[in-house]
């Protein structure tokens, strides 16, 4: 029985989703009343019977669409994972400050309503109070949000629990605090070692779901359960996989085996020590190989490969270079197919099409085969590595000095202007020297030449001197 979700993201969705507990009848999750304002489709807290996957695939055969108090908080938890996910890849790196709890919530909250996040990142009011606002700022442009998209009610739910948070009558959470656990344990590049329910993606759910309901097991528990239990001791193929081997296969799916049958054989070729190492991606890429040139084949040239790859004896283009066919390069298809194998494997490997037949000179088995007594050799090569300064292996952040900004930059020297004293006698003085100036310009005499200065020349001496010349 899933651990009841009482975080921060969990209580804000109860409490903007359905804080009344609308349609909680008997222990299950029935439809709310029709005409009264409610979502006839959702069930508990927004899990739409219509629009999710795994609520529709689990709920199909169901009289009511019901869903039990656990099933509808866990697929609850499951969409909750699965948008925080995409919140996380759309938050920038490199941001100073990682974006608060109680942001993120809103954040989720709104993308759990089925807003897309480019929605929050086109939005300037929302992105700015996301990626560098305050909380309250956050608050109140998720509130204008839904207030112009007429979800009034919303807003209103939105604004009640974070006021009741910062007036303090919010009440904490009766839970220890969520401790922080990865959700895939990586290996080498990509892989990861969590084959069980929680690492499917939300497709891939509903289509095990869809097979268990098929085959008579129909409580989510139940199906979450058998599957843990079968993914201890095998692989299954995705959805996704098995709808590209059909599309490759075409017609001959008619005559071929059973996926199921397949998946068999390619448990017992494959063991469970390199198949935990794998990721189910990577499970997928060697089953539709393995599917179409046989499991037999797929244990004869690929698994040595894989064993040293898991080793760490051997690269991903070792094994992708080892998964051949003998028609690959005469059946343009079959080209197709192989590339895109190879790529879900382990990222961008091609090999050209020439249409000549056979192997190809690209497809050389002999090249593409790991055998045991190179290890040795591959034990004692030294790579070289790259020398870095001693600064190098200091912290960065140790190293950095601000620079020094001179303030006298910035700032415009004072000027003094010296006020002009007033002097009645110099008034006098200067206007007698214009007068003798005007006198003069015009050739005349002054009577005032001892008063003041008279040097200055005569507009006609000038001319004189022109004429003179």
């Amino acid at each position: 029985m899933p651990v009841k979700d009482d975080s921060l993201v969990a209580q804000y969705i109860r409490a903007i989703e359905n804080p009344d507990s609308v349609g909680f009848i008997n222990w299950r999750w029935e439809a709310p009343p029709k005409g009264k304002g409610y979502d006839v489709n959702s069930r508990g807290f927004g899990m739409d019977v219509n629009y999710n996957d795994v609520t529709r695939a689990l709920t199909a055969h169901r009289k009511g669409k019901w869903l039990t108090e656990e099933e509808e908080r866990q697929l609850r938890q499951d969409h909750t994972d699965y948008i925080e996910n995409i919140l996380e890849d759309w938050t920038p790196q490199i941001l100073r400050v990682i974006p608060s709890e109680e942001k993120k919530a809103m954040a989720l909250g709104m993308m759990y309503r089925g807003d897309n996040v480019k929605k929050i990142i086109n939005n300037p009011s929302l992105r700015n109070a996301y990626y560098s606002g305050s909380n309250e700022d956050m608050q109140k442009a998720v509130s204008n949000y839904y207030q112009k998209n007429k979800q009034t009610p919303r807003a209103k739910n939105h604004n009640k629990f974070f006021d009741s948070r910062r007036q303090g009558t919010y009440n904490p959470s009766r839970f220890e605090p969520p401790k922080f656990i990865p959700k895939y344990k990586f290996y080498d590049e990509g892989g990861y070692l969590d084959n069980t329910w929680d690492s499917l993606s939300m497709a891939d759910k509903a289509e095990m779901i869809k097979v268990a309901v098929a085959n008579g097991i129909t409580a989510l528990p139940e199906i979450r359960s058998a599957y843990n239990e079968f993914a201890k001791g095998g692989y299954m193929p995705s959805a996704s996989i098995k709808k590209r081997i059909s599309n490759w296969e075409g017609s001959s799916m008619k005559t071929n085996r059973s996926f199921e049958a397949e998946a068999k054989d390619f448990n017992r070729v494959i063991p469970e020590e390199i198949r935990s190492k794998l990721s189910h991606q990577q499970l997928d890429a060697l089953y539709s190989y393995g599917y179409n040139v046989g499991m037999g084949n797929l244990k004869e040239r690929v698994v040595p490969t894989l064993t040293a790859y898991t080793k760490g004896k051997a690269s991903k283009e070792d094994v992708q270079r080892s998964m051949w066919a003998k028609r690959d390069n005469e059946l343009k298809g079959l080209t197709t197919r192989r590339n895109a194998e190879r790529e879900m494997f382990g990222g961008d490997y091609r090999t050209t099409f020439t249409g000549t037949g056979k192997l190809g000179t690209h497809i050389d088995p002999s090249e593409y085969t790991y055998y045991e007594d190179l290890s040795p050799m591959i034990d004692y090569i030294n790579i070289p590595q790259m020398q870095f300064p001693n600064s190098m292996a200091a912290d960065p952040t140790t190293l950095y000095k601000a620079p020094t900004i001179d303030e006298t930059l910035f700032s415009k020297p004072e000027v003094t202007h010296e006020e002009p004293v007033y002097s009645p006698q110099q008034e006098k003085l200067e206007g007698l020297k214009r007068m003798n100036t005007i006198m003069e310009l015009l050739g005349q005499s002054t009577p005032f030449a001892g008063l003041v200065d008279t040097s200055t020349p005569g507009l006609l001496s000038y001319v004189n001197q022109i004429y003179n010349s």
